[in-house]
């Protein structure tokens, strides 16, 4: 959804003066945004946004999908959210690229409640759902929570 409060229309110069504009439409790589105007003064008046379909890169065998976190831990479909060191998704998206790491690896990264990215890296990821099981696999009674190193703190 576009929030209209947060959103703003400049036109330069200042003239003409009070014209309107309809249904103009913007695209990006990732939506396409349909806007109505007035110009001079500048007023959004109306704001509509369409998602285009995320075109999904599959993996190799014995590669998994890891992709950014989405806003307060949203994930593309098929995926799931992991948040290493028992953490918590931010309110905010991270904008790397997906990209496919070794299933085996990924896979004792995540029982050992570490992030693949590497053990300095505390944000939340988004894994292909069919490593989620592995979340579930049982640990040791001596096994406790990670945390992260204290030489990552700097």
């Amino acid at each position: 959804a576009v929030l209209k409060g947060d959103s703003k229309v400049v036109c330069t110069p200042n003239k003409p003066t009070k014209k309107k504009v309809s249904n103009f439409e913007v695209s990006t790589d990732t939506a396409t945004y349909k806007l109505s105007f007035n110009i001079n003064p500048e007023k959004l008046t109306k704001a509509s946004m369409e998602l285009k379909a995320v075109k999904t890169v599959e993996c190799e065998a014995g590669f998994t999908r890891v992709c950014p976190s989405g806003a307060a831990g949203s994930c593309p479909e098929g995926m799931f959210n992991f948040c290493p060191y028992n953490g918590s998704p931010a309110a905010a998206e991270d904008s790397w690229a997906c990209s496919c790491l070794q299933t085996r690896m990924l896979e004792l990264d995540v029982q050992a409640g570490l992030n693949p990215l590497g053990e300095c890296h505390g944000e939340c990821i988004c894994m292909s759902g069919d490593m989620e099981a592995i979340t579930k696999k049982q640990k040791p009674t001596f096994f406790g929570p990670k945390e992260m190193p204290s030489y990552c703190n700097n």
